[in-house]
């Protein structure tokens, strides 16, 4: 009996010895894994406001005040109209996309005309010296509520003189309105005329006539020609963090030190940039901030109007979320800095939104400032090749 117990002890030896020969966590065979958190120096990172971006492109249009943070207006021009009409009636209708803030009240929204030409594939500014209103004269008016549904619009009634001003060419009076608002409280989100569904699009609605044919009543819409949101911001933010931001734009800018931390032969097995999020002075849109875009700098400069990027190597558009922790995979790049690659040499990060002109978000993370729990750091796991495992 003994023997048989001997030489069963002697045959799990031997299984746990081959397990442990082919452990399947060895990238190199007898080679140990190691794994580092790597911090930045403090104060090394930094974060900036960019220039406005245009959102003539943006499939949302944004209107009201959020906090006394950022106030947004909408502005919407109409060119196409059917033949020899003369307009009976006509209101624009504004269908609800989101809302942002406050949302225990109402607001009054009042409509004015643009004296001016404007282009949507122009960058717009809130203080744009070339973009004027005539301030003295209310076109319509609408009570904007926080009600969200998809069902919710918002109508502007028109007298039909001006749209039928719009559809004369000879008229000064076509470049179309602006709509601003009194004693927001939220910022009510609406459909764009970009919008990827044609029935939430903003719509010119007219009644009708042709002319010679004033006996017969017609219908029809027509989508804005041009159509963006302006946004005025007044800021005072927390410069402990670092900032990205859609609507009023902010990048924030990175540097890791890792060529002196791990070796050149080292072969990289994982790299994960971790951030942490600050919610109390973070503004989120739906998206949160799943569409944070990290690039590599192309160049040593990291004054802001000089910074350059990298655009065909983005370390990538849609980040891993969980709860307030943000984690982008960074094991290509971290790879060529450790080897020392010439092509790809470190001057650092940038972190950005891909998508600043398309609504309103700021998302705030702890710098290299914080305690290092939740300062920015990558976490590296590596292997180094035989002889090289004490470095």
């Amino acid at each position: 009996m003994r023997k048989y117990a001997l030489l069963w002890l002697i045959f799990l030896i031997v299984i746990n010895c081959v397990e442990d020969k082919n452990n399947p966590l060895d990238l190199k065979e007898g080679n140990e894994i190691k794994e580092i958190i790597v911090l930045q120096p403090g104060g090394v990172d930094f974060f900036y406001q960019a220039d406005q971006p245009n959102t003539g492109s943006s499939s949302h249009l944004l209107l009201g005040k959020y906090k006394d943070e950022y106030t947004a207006r909408i502005l919407l021009q109409f060119n196409a109209f059917p033949d020899s009409a003369i307009v009976d009636s006509a209101k624009i209708v504004l269908y609800t996309q989101a809302l942002l803030g406050d949302s225990s009240s109402s607001f009054e929204a009042s409509m004015y005309k643009i004296e001016s030409t404007w282009d949507e594939k122009e960058v717009i500014s809130w203080t744009d010296p070339e973009l004027s209103f005539d301030s003295s004269v209310v076109l319509s008016s609408a009570n904007i509520t926080s009600i969200t549904s998809d069902s919710d619009s918002v109508v502007f009634i028109l007298a039909p003189e001006l749209v039928n001003a719009w559809m004369d060419s000879t008229s000064a009076d076509t470049n179309g309105v602006w709509i601003s608002c009194e004693g927001a409280t939220f910022i009510k989100d609406f459909y764009s005329g970009e919008s990827s569904s044609s029935s939430k699009r903003p719509k010119l609605k007219m009644k009708y006539t042709k002319i010679g044919q004033e006996d017969t009543t017609l219908s029809t819409y027509t989508y804005p020609a041009n159509d963006a949101f302006i946004l005025h911001s007044n800021l005072n933010l927390d410069e402990n963090f670092l900032y990205i931001g859609k609507g009023v734009p902010f990048r924030s800018y990175l540097k890791f030190d890792v060529e002196s931390i791990i070796d050149s032969t080292a072969t990289i097995s994982g790299a994960d940039l971790q951030l942490i999020v600050n919610q109390e002075n973070s503004v989120f849109d739906a998206s949160g901030v799943s569409d944070l875009q990290v690039s590599r700098l192309t160049s040593e400069s990291i004054e802001p109007e000089t910074i350059t990027i990298d655009s065909a190597l983005l370390y990538y558009y849609v980040p891993s979320v969980w709860k307030d922790t943000v984690t982008v995979n960074m094991r290509g790049l971290v790879q060529e800095w450790t080897s020392r690659n010439s092509d790809y040499p470190n001057y650092g990060l940038l972190l950005q939104s891909y998508s600043e002109n398309q609504t309103l978000a700021r998302s705030a993370f702890y710098s290299s400032i914080a305690d290092s729990v939740y300062a920015p750091k990558l976490i590296i796991t590596y292997t180094l090749p035989p002889g090289k495992e004490n470095y």
